[in-house]
Formats: C-alpha cells, structure tokens, sequence
C-alpha cells in the first residue's frame, strides 16, 4: 500500500481508546511519518512494554465494565515502538493523557533538548472520577485475571490482524 507515501504532515494525534498500538504500527509501517506523534497513553498499564489484547471491534467497557480502564498502550510500549522509527519521546502533559514524540530527523537536536515536559504522570481524569491513587488503580488492572495484557516485544502484529480478518464470514471479506 502507497496511501502514506509523500505523505509529511506537521503533527498527528492517536486517540482511540482501544487498539491504539496496532493502529500506530500499521501507519508507521506504511511509510507515515508526521513531524510531532501525540499520542494517548494508558498510564495505568504500569510501566511495562504492554499493550491490550486485539480485537477489530474494541469496546473497552465490554473487558472492563466496572471502570474502563482496559485500552490503549503503556508509555514505554509506545517508545519502543517509535524509537527504532526515528522518534523522540519528549515526555507527556500534565493531564497523563497524552506522550509526545518528534521525529528527530525533522528538528534541530538542540531544540528538541530544550522541550520542557513530565516524564510520566497518571491519568488525572480517572484518579478524580475513582478518587484513587494511580498505583491503586494500575494494581487493580493489572490484576484483573481475564484481561489480557501483551508484551509487544512478543506480539506479531500482523499475523494477530490478519487473523481477526480470516476470523470473518467470507462475504464481509468481499466489501
């Protein structure tokens, strides 16, 4: 597929709640490359290179009714994916919602240097809404024995896609 080539925009944000590394993945491997990636993160997968399980139609409260917490990608599974690209991971906002990486290629070293963020910070929204500590809530998910949580050093990304597709009756194949 030619669809990213030439393709260079300025910034490009990811926020899906749901299977934002594979999506993140099959643009990168199609030749998308934005100056600036921000990308959401799910500061409660710990501090791991994990990632949910995929599934095409992703619905996070249908792993997770009780608090929604099951989605996304953790920080440094998002690094490990875009470092060997040519990213920087700048840091993320004060919000622990969203990672910022530049393409180094794209700046001058001594600006990207000069970038002032966090390292890491926990999602403020869910830490009011359950009014619990971040190492609480990452505790709990983590320990929730059904969900599954992957090692993307591990993960063959497309396999696991394509075999979602096959998965499909033959005539949704077709459209």
């Amino acid at each position: 597929m030619d669809f990213f080539v030439d393709i260079e925009p300025d910034i490009f944000s990811l926020d899906i709640d749901s299977i934002d590394y594979y999506v993140m993945y099959k643009f990168l491997v199609e030749g998308f490359r934005p100056k600036i990636i921000c990308a959401e993160f799910n500061s409660f997968l710990g501090s791991g290179l994990v990632t949910v399980e995929y599934k095409e139609h992703f619905r996070r409260y249908e792993f997770d009714p009780e608090r929604g917490l099951y989605f996304g990608v953790a920080l440094n599974a998002y690094r490990w994916l875009l470092e060997p690209y040519g990213y920087k991971f700048v840091g993320v906002d004060k919000a622990g919602v969203n990672a910022f990486f530049v393409r180094e290629d794209a700046f001058d070293s001594m600006a990207i240097s000069q970038l002032v963020y966090l390292e890491f910070a926990y999602n403020a929204v869910f830490l009011k809404k359950y009014k619990m500590h971040g190492e609480a809530l990452r505790d709990e998910l983590l320990s929730r024995s059904k969900l599954k949580f992957l090692d993307v050093r591990e993960i063959d990304v497309e396999t696991t896609m394509n075999s979602q597709l096959m998965t499909r009756p033959v005539h949704l194949l077709r459209k």
